[in-house]
């Protein structure tokens, strides 16, 4: 029988080479089937930044779409290699502004800054602390849905390379589910199995392992960018983006969550440990430059502005009231004034 070799040297080739095992940008996530499937389609209970989680692309997936998150301030975090773009956040696409699209130093991640973003989109903060082994996270990906049911294996070795039949439960050595056709939005859980340095990077993995936690989780194509939660203090806060996916040799496009000949089991996810650039990315993403007249912090100065005065006209008002960019704390004509200078300031809309 065949006995993959699995060595930390195989996962960082793959993170590298941003897992050229399977001929494409790796981690929609594939998630162990006891649990509904429904379940993970629709926002955690008690988590409230899974608005945040978006498309970078398309919701049908071409060339290297990918998962994004948005940090909050009109800045979205990516992978470096699914690069900046449309982002579709709620069902609705943003467009990048140009010329903001930035490399997190050497790492697998990137950051941008979007046209309009809803102000119904919470900003998030990244985890202060060290990971460790053991910490579970909540990872969210809008990779490739998975086949509901699980496929069995038997993996034997010849001449002509690895094969990978598919069996009968009883005659595997290894399971999992294949990756589907279309993607799909999803969360689920996993645990922390491995904190690194390699090089000047700093990544963290997760080990499919059958139900390790109650929704057991991995990335699929298209879930690159897509961001892992940990909770702490009360609060959830980011801790990663998953930037590769690990396989054995010939493996089929699917997540193995079982294998009889390696101790550990499972494929894993490595995701970029964002805890490491935490400094880097706060100076990276600045609050964009207020326009005078922009009232709804769109980035445009539009008729929602002008309704916002009209709303609040002829009222005294508090120190900087969303209605009085005058400051003179009445609103009036220097107010409406303000707006109808900038109109049209920023950029509109998609």
């Amino acid at each position: 029988m065949f006995r993959p070799a699995y060595s930390r040297a195989r996962v960082v080739v793959l993170v590298c080479a941003l897992a050229v095992f399977f001929g494409q940008p790796a981690a929609g996530l594939i998630i162990t089937t006891d649990q509904n499937l429904g379940d993970t389609a629709s926002p955690p209970v008690g988590f409230q930044y899974w608005d945040n989680v978006g498309w970078r692309g398309t919701q049908t997936g071409v060339n290297n779409d990918g998962s994004c998150v948005y940090l909050g301030n009109s800045w979205v975090l990516t992978a470096n290699h699914v690069g900046n773009g449309n982002v579709i956040l709620g069902g609705v696409t943003y467009a990048p502004i140009e010329g903001t699209s930035q490399r997190v130093g050497t790492a697998d991640a990137r950051v941008f800054r979007i046209a309009n973003p809803s102000p119904s989109l919470q900003p998030v903060s990244i985890y202060d602390g060290d990971l460790t082994i053991g910490t579970e996270v909540r990872m969210f990906g809008t990779g490739l849905d998975q086949d509901p049911d699980k496929t069995y294996w038997r993996v034997t070795s010849g001449g002509s390379g690895v094969t990978w039949t598919e069996v009968s439960k009883f005659l595997a050595d290894a399971s999992g589910y294949y990756w589907g056709q279309t993607r799909i939005k999803r969360w689920g859980t996993n645990e922390i199995c491995d904190v690194y340095q390699y090089g000047s990077d700093y990544f963290f993995e997760t080990s499919f392992d059958e139900g390790d936690t109650e929704y057991e989780a991995n990335g699929a194509d298209k879930d690159s960018g897509g961001p892992a939660f940990v909770h702490s203090g009360g609060s959830w806060t980011l801790a990663g983006i998953v930037v590769s996916l690990t396989g054995w040799q010939d493996q089929p496009e699917a997540a193995i969550d079982w294998v009889d000949w390696y101790s550990t089991s499972g494929n894993r996810s490595v995701f970029v440990d964002l805890t490491q650039y935490r400094d880097l990315i706060i100076s990276l993403t600045p609050l964009p430059e207020p326009i005078p007249g922009d009232l709804n912090l769109d980035d445009y100065v539009s008729q929602q502005d002008l309704d916002i005065v009209l709303d609040h006209w002829g009222q005294s008002v508090g120190p900087d009231h969303q209605a009085d960019p005058s400051g003179d704390g009445f609103v009036g004509q220097a107010d409406l004034d303000t707006v109808l200078y900038y109109w049209g300031s920023g950029t509109p809309p998609p």
